[in-house]
């Protein structure tokens, strides 16, 4: 018995530290991006009072919705025995269903850009949406060099 309660606990240890290590990472990537951002928009103090606070809620509720999005699809496959297992009709119910969140993601992001008019100059909203191309492909180029861990 104290031997499994201990397996137990090392394993709930582990478990919290990478999970831990995992937010810290993703909070690291997250402060290069506004760091990347920052500098190429150049935004006056008026600007960047207005559109932190609107861009993180947007980056927020537009990542939580891609990562429920990735855990509902893994979940559904996982379950099902992976995709060559699936029945048409469920696979017709998943796609669907992606589909759905897709659209609402897009629904979101076409709300937040929708507002940025009035925040700034069509000039610094291309330099948004080139901008953050510009730091997911160096972040993703930055992975692939770093390879499997």
């Amino acid at each position: 018995m104290k031997k499994h309660l201990y397996t137990t606990l090392v394993f709930l240890c582990i478990s919290s530290a990478l999970f831990a290590q995992k937010r810290r990472g993703q909070e690291k990537i997250k402060a290069l991006k506004v760091a990347y951002l920052t500098e190429k928009l150049d935004l006056s103090v008026k600007e960047a009072t207005v559109f932190w606070p609107l861009y993180n809620a947007y980056d927020k509720e537009a990542m939580h919705l891609r990562m429920a999005e990735r855990m509902r699809l893994g979940k559904q496959l996982k379950v099902a025995g992976g995709i060559d297992a699936l029945s048409e009709a469920t696979a017709k119910t998943i796609a669907i269903e992606s589909m759905q969140l897709k659209k609402l993601l897009l629904q979101i992001t076409s709300g937040f850009y929708e507002k940025l008019p009035g925040i700034l100059s069509y000039k610094k909203i291309l330099k948004l949406q080139i901008s953050e191309l510009e730091f997911h492909r160096k972040l993703l180029k930055k992975l692939k060099r770093r390879g499997p861990h």
